[in-house]
C-alpha cells in the first residue's frame, strides 16, 4: 500500500504541476537570476528550503503574519523566542525576515489574545470566512490603542535594526492590519479618526528608526489616503496586498488603486523607500481567471517601481516562466559597470592609486539600505589592499528612470613590497558583517562575490 501511494502521488505531481510527465521540470528558481537583498520574490509563512517552495522563484525575503494572540499571548509575554528562532531559521536559508503584526485575521478565530479581550475592548464580532467566531478590534479603542502602543515599543526594542529583519509593516488596524474594515463594515465597523491613525504610524516610527517600514495602502477614501501620504512622509514605503485583481465589475487593479496611489507622496515615494506588492489570490487564479492579464500585472509593477513580489509561496504557471524570467530582471535594483573601468597600467609600490569605476542601475528602483562600494588588490589569490568608497549607493537611481550613470573613484593603496601583476576587484559589503552580501548583474564574480574588474602591474 506505500509503494503504491507514493505511485498515484507521482503521477497526480506530474499531471497537475507540469501537464503531464517530463524529465526535465522547468527551474523555478531561475526566474530570479540575481536573487539579492531586499528585492525579489518574498516567500509567504514558509522559508525558500521548504517543500512547498519547490515551484517558486528563488527568494532572499521571507514574510510572516502574525495576529497579537500569537506575538503577545500573554500580557507582557512576547513571542521573541518563536521570532528570534523564525529569524535564525531564515538566515540559515539566507533570507531575512519581513513580518506584520494584525489584530484580526478574518479566519481562524479571534486575533487578539484572551487577556486583552477580558479588559472588555470594544469591536464587532463577526462568522469568519472560514466559519469561525472572529472579532474586529476597534483600533480607536483607549485599551486596544494602550496595549497596541506597549506591544509596537516592545518589539521596537528587540528589533530595531536587526540584521535579520528586512522590513516591518505598520499593522494593527483594520482587517488583517490591511488599514481597512471590510470583514465587519455590515455591522458598521469603521477606520478610526486622523488623529488615531497618525498616531499607530508615529508609534511605529518610534519603535523602528533604523529598520524599513511599509504602509498598507488601505482604503481609498480620501482621509485614509491623507493617512498613507503622512506615513510617507515619515519615511515609510508603501505595499499593496491584492495585485493583478481583475476581477468584475469592480477590482483593485482598475478601480481601487488609481485612486490610492493618487495620494501626495505616492509617486516619488520608491526613491527612498520599497514598494511591495502581494497577489491577489494566487498566479494559479490569475491564470484560469484572466490569463490575457498578466503582462498589465506586471506592467503596473514596474510603472510602480515594485522592489519586492509575494506570491504566496504557490505553485507559478509554467507557462509563464519565461515572461516572469523576462520580468524579474526589472525588479528592485540591478547593478552592473556601465563601461571598461580606469584603472591604472602601472602602480609604484608604496603609492596610492585611483581607480575610476562608473555604475549603472538596470532595475526599476535603488537598494534602500547602505552598502559599501569596495576596491580590493589581490596577487597570487590573496588580498593584499583593501578600500571603501564613501558613496552612498542608495542614491543610484534606475538609469530608466533618470537616464544617468553614477561615476566613484576609489583610492587604494599599493603595498609597499608589492610587485608583479595585481588583480583588482570590486564588491558591494554589507555594513554589518564586512563581507560581500550583492549579485552584480555582470561578469567575473567569484564564489565570494568579489568581481574580477582589471589588473594593475606594481614596479
Amino acid at each position: 500500500m506505500r509503494s503504491r501511494g507514493l505511485f498515484v502521488f507521482a503521477i497526480a505531481v506530474c499531471v497537475g504541476v507540469f501537464g503531464g510527465c517530463r524529465s526535465d521540470p522547468p527551474d523555478y528558481k531561475a526566474i530570479d537570476d540575481l536573487p539579492n537583498p531586499g528585492r525579489g520574490w518574498a516567500t509567504h509563512s514558509s522559508f525558500i528550503s521548504d517543500q512547498q517552495n519547490r515551484y517558486y522563484p528563488a527568494s532572499t525575503i521571507a514574510y510572516f503574519r502574525f495576529t497579537w494572540r500569537q506575538a503577545e499571548p500573554t500580557e507582557g509575554g512576547y513571542a521573541f523566542d518563536t521570532m528570534d528562532s523564525l529569524i535564525a531559521q531564515a538566515q540559515s536559508h539566507g533570507q531575512k525576515i519581513a513580518f506584520r503584526i494584525m489584530g484580526d485575521k478574518g479566519e481562524g478565530g479571534v486575533g487578539v489574545p484572551d487577556w486583552l479581550m477580558q479588559k472588555g475592548i470594544k469591536g464587532w464580532s463577526y462568522t469568519g470566512a472560514d466559519g469561525t467566531a472572529c472579532f474586529s478590534p476597534d483600533a480607536a479603542d483607549p485599551t486596544y490603542m494602550s496595549y497596541a502602543q506597549k506591544l509596537i515599543q516592545a518589539f521596537g526594542a528587540r528589533y530595531n535594526g536587526s540584521p535579520g529583519v528586512d522590513s516591518v509593516d505598520i499593522g494593527l488596524v483594520g482587517d488583517y492590519g490591511e488599514w481597512h474594515y471590510t470583514l465587519a463594515a455590515p455591522l458598521g465597523a469603521v477606520m478610526p479618526p486622523y488623529d488615531v491613525r497618525t498616531q499607530y504610524i508615529d508609534w511605529y516610527v518610534g519603535a523602528f528608526p533604523d529598520c524599513l517600514l511599509i504602509m498598507l495602502v488601505g482604503d481609498p477614501t480620501q482621509t485614509d489616503s491623507d493617512t498613507l501620504s503622512y506615513a510617507l512622509s515619515k519615511g515609510s514605503g508603501w505595499r499593496a496586498d491584492c495585485w493583478g485583481d481583475y476581477r468584475e465589475p469592480y477590482n483593485h487593479m482598475e478601480d481601487d488603486y488609481p485612486l490610492k496611489l493618487k495620494a501626495p507622496g505616492v509617486a516619488d515615494a520608491w526613491r527612498t523607500r520599497p514598494v511591495v506588492l502581494e497577489t491577489c489570490g494566487v498566479p494559479q487564479d490569475w491564470y484560469q481567471a484572466y490569463p490575457d492579464r498578466l503582462a498589465d500585472a506586471l506592467d503596473f509593477a514596474i510603472a510602480n517601481h515594485a522592489s519586492v513580489l509575494n506570491a504566496k509561496s504557490s505553485q507559478i504557471p509554467e507557462a509563464w516562466i519565461t515572461q516572469l524570467s523576462a520580468f524579474t530582471t526589472h525588479i528592485g535594483y540591478r547593478f552592473a559597470l556601465a563601461g571598461k573601468p580606469d584603472i591604472p597600467k602601472t602602480a609604484a609600490a608604496g603609492s596610492t592609486i585611483s581607480v575610476s569605476l562608473t555604475w549603472t542601475n538596470l532595475g526599476n528602483a535603488p537598494v534602500y539600505k547602505p552598502y559599501t562600494l569596495a576596491l580590493r588588490l589581490c596577487a597570487g589569490g590573496v588580498e593584499v589592499s583593501r578600500a571603501q568608497s564613501a558613496a552612498d549607493v542608495r542614491t543610484w537611481m534606475p538609469h530608466s528612470a533618470d537616464g544617468k550613470d553614477y561615476t566613484e573613484s576609489v583610492e587604494i593603496s599599493v603595498p609597499t613590497a608589492q610587485s608583479g601583476t595585481l588583480l583588482v576587484q570590486t564588491a558591494l559589503l554589507d555594513p554589518g558583517t564586512g563581507k560581500p552580501a550583492i549579485q552584480l548583474a555582470m561578469d567575473g564574480r567569484n564564489p565570494d562575490l568579489w568581481y574580477d574588474i582589471g589588473s594593475t602591474t606594481a614596479q
